[in-house]
């Protein structure tokens, strides 16, 4: 007789909660029957605002395979001849003017015992269970765009209302793809202002869907406060380049200044890019950033308004995206 045991955990709990079902489970194995061997079945249950972009094990369900590879080892737990650790993920695929191919997987990983009590009533393969479910959508024309898209919070995240607005339409990037960035990026850099605000780069070599590219999102922090996900671009530079710029956030946030960016005027500065400017108060009704051309342009700034005796407001990361050149 063949002996199995069934598991959930939830991310978010402790990883040693594997190590505790685990030991549950050859327990109630070795009650059942001294001699035998049987597998224990863990499912962990994620949340579903990060989707994937390839087949590499989520790094929230590592921690919990970890913890189970180090407990089956020899003298330990041989009641134990499996262990089966199973997760959920999915893709969206997704081109202008093209269907978008959404697709959920079942996963699973087997971790063998090297020395169970005894063999295996089941070989390790018999226990790769998987399927995957694919579902096609055609785009539609919207008959009106919403003036008004609230802001998504899940956990330690927030996808801003700004994010929604320019990416929700067209070719933009999806709140789940800019999370699964975040959460397992290629690259990240933080820069630290005062007064606990930090802006986040992380960047992504995407090698799904019809071309390769890379991933940018922009996020900002505030001293106990999760983090806000403002805006995301997905940039195709020469396939020479990819590789470079995929491993370094700064250099592909460098690459969007070079290539799409407009002059901007920030009190006494003015360039494609500036970092940090404190601009003294102004009787009139003078715009905080200025972009010189006539053109149609997404600004970016993080300000902040100073109370006196150092009245004004300083303006962070600010820079100008021309719409007409792009990127994604």
């Amino acid at each position: 007789m063949a002996w199995a045991d069934v598991k959930h955990i939830r991310v978010g709990t402790s990883a040693s909660r594997a190590l505790d079902v685990t030991t549950k489970a050859n327990k109630q194995i070795k009650q059942a029957h001294p001699s035998a061997v049987g597998a224990v079945l863990i499912h962990v249950d994620r949340e579903g605002h990060r989707a994937s972009f390839d087949d590499r094990v989520p790094s929230d369900v590592k921690p919990f395979i970890d913890e189970v590879s180090r407990a089956l080892h020899p003298g330990q737990l041989r009641s134990i001849g499996h262990a089966v650790i199973t997760w959920d993920d999915y893709f969206i695929l997704s081109d202008v003017d093209r269907p978008t191919m959404y697709a959920a997987r079942r996963r699973a990983l087997v971790i063998a015992h090297p020395q169970p009590r005894g063999a295996p009533l089941v070989t390790e393969d018999f226990w790769n269970l998987g399927f995957t479910g694919v579902v096609t959508v055609h785009p539609r024309a919207f008959a009106a765009t919403p003036t008004r898209l609230p802001a998504l919070e899940g956990g330690d995240w927030k996808v801003t209302e700004l994010f929604r607005r320019v990416n929700e339409f067209g070719d933009g990037v999806r709140p789940q793809h800019a999370c699964a960035v975040l959460a397992e990026p290629d690259d990240r850099a933080e820069y630290r202002f005062d007064s606990g605000f930090s802006v986040i780069l992380a960047c992504k070599r995407i090698e799904v869907g019809a071309r390769r590219h890379i991933l940018l999102v922009i996020a900002t922090q505030r001293t106990g406060l999760p983090v806000e996900i403002d805006l995301a671009f997905k940039l195709y530079p020469p396939p020479e380049e990819l590789a470079a710029l995929a491993a370094s956030a700064s250099a592909a946030f460098g690459y969007l200044v070079e290539h799409f960016a407009l002059p901007v005027e920030v009190g006494q500065q003015q360039g494609l890019f500036v970092p940090y400017e404190h601009v003294p108060p102004s009787g009139g009704n003078t715009n905080l950033v200025r972009v010189p051309t006539a053109r149609d342009a997404l600004v970016c700034c993080f300000y902040k308004r100073v109370a006196s005796p150092k009245s004004g407001t300083e303006a962070r990361w600010v820079f100008a995206i021309d719409r007409a050149k792009g990127p994604g």
